[in-house]
Order: structure tokens, then C-alpha cells, then sequence
């Protein structure tokens, strides 16, 4: 049985606990409730993480299993951090499921981001013109390139880490992992990631 709501929570979490009362008690309904307050929330999760394309697909995934799990919500921390862990480990399991079905890096790779590669590799984006044209967003489209090479679990550990700014400790506590298991991901994406640079610039000479 659901505790009774935490008097020193703040009224959003006791509002929270609220909703996932009345779906409990029978109310399944309530639960769009819960959709409305999180929705934008869930997206700001899953938008770093997925393809734009399958951003809604995603989402919608992470309030079916946020419903079928809400049995299992002890309450012990917010509702929005219980959400966040389960939009992280939805993302988690979508890219398990493209990483097998990865094209060759060559094949996959566009004119655009085999030249900006090449400046990348060979250090001649230093000046003013080469600067322009190697933007942030360039940057970013080669980064999603590189990634979708990576397993998925070696992929969310860097994500969250490195872009995101997550801790070690919080990104484990996310993903339901050990710090050590993250440090491992890590160090292990980050050379897979340099030996996918070295291999392609390699194929291309």
C-alpha cells in the first residue's frame, strides 16, 4: 500500500502522490494527469539522447512504463526523479536495438561530415574560414554519427558524463549501475570512439 503523502515534501510532490493515490486506488485515468505535468519534462530528457524522429515514440514509451511500473514507486524520492530514471534507461534500450542494425561507418558518413572529419583529424580547422565552417552544430551532427557505433550502454555513460554534466555517481544512479561500471563505459566508448575516427580516416586514404 502507497504510504501517506511526506508533510515536509513540496506541494508538486505531494500533488504527485496525489495522482499516483487515485491511479492505485482504481483511477486509472488520473494517470493523463501525470502525463500533463511531466510531458515537457520527459522530452527535455529523451531530446538529447534520441534522433528528433523518434523523439515522440520515445516519450509516449516512457509513460507506458512509467504506468506499468507505478506499483513499485515507494516514494522515497520524487516522482520526477523516478520518471527521469526510467526516460534514461527508455533511451538506453532504443539504442540497444539500433546498435544492431549499424551500417559501416564509411557508407554512413556524408560528404559534409567526411570533410569536417578530415579537418578534425588532421588540425587544419584553425583558421578563420575553416573556423566558420566547422560550427557547433557540425560538431554535434558528426558526434551523433560517431555514437551510433557505440553500444548503448558505452553511449548514455559518455552522454550523461561528458555533455550532459552528470556525475559519475548520478549518471549510475540513473542507469542503475555501479560508478565503476560508468568509469568502465566511459574509458571504453571514448577509445572506441577514437579507433571509429582512426578506422574511417584510415579507409578514405
Amino acid at each position: 500500500m502507497k504510504q501517506p503523502p511526506n508533510e515536509h515534501a513540496g506541494d508538486a510532490e505531494r500533488q504527485d502522490e496525489e495522482i499516483i493515490r487515485r491511479v492505485l486506488g482504481g483511477e486509472v485515468d488520473a494517470f493523463e494527469d501525470l502525463i500533463v505535468r511531466y510531458e515537457s519534462f520527459a522530452v527535455r530528457i529523451v531530446v538529447t539522447k534520441v534522433p528528433r524522429a523518434d523523439l515522440e515514440e520515445v516519450v509516449h514509451d516512457v509513460f507506458i512504463r512509467a504506468f506499468k511500473s507505478l506499483p513499485g514507486f515507494k516514494g522515497t524520492s520524487p516522482f520526477r526523479h523516478w520518471l527521469s530514471r526510467i526516460a534514461v534507461r527508455a533511451c538506453y534500450d532504443y539504442w540497444r536495438g539500433q546498435y544492431q542494425n549499424r551500417e559501416d561507418p564509411v557508407s554512413a558518413l556524408s560528404e559534409r561530415q567526411e570533410s569536417f572529419l578530415e579537418n578534425l583529424a588532421l588540425n587544419q580547422a584553425d583558421g578563420p574560414n575553416d573556423q566558420a565552417a566547422v560550427d557547433q552544430f557540425e560538431a554535434r551532427e558528426l558526434l551523433d554519427w560517431a555514437f551510433g557505433y557505440l553500444s548503448a550502454g558505452d553511449r548514455l555513460a559518455i552522454s550523461l558524463t561528458y555533455l550532459e554534466g552528470y556525475s559519475v555517481a548520478e549518471a549510475a544512479e540513473l542507469l542503475g549501475w555501479s560508478s565503476a561500471n560508468i568509469k568502465v563505459r566511459c574509458y571504453r566508448g571514448k577509445r572506441k570512439l577514437r579507433q571509429i575516427i582512426s578506422k574511417t580516416m584510415e579507409m578514405r586514404t
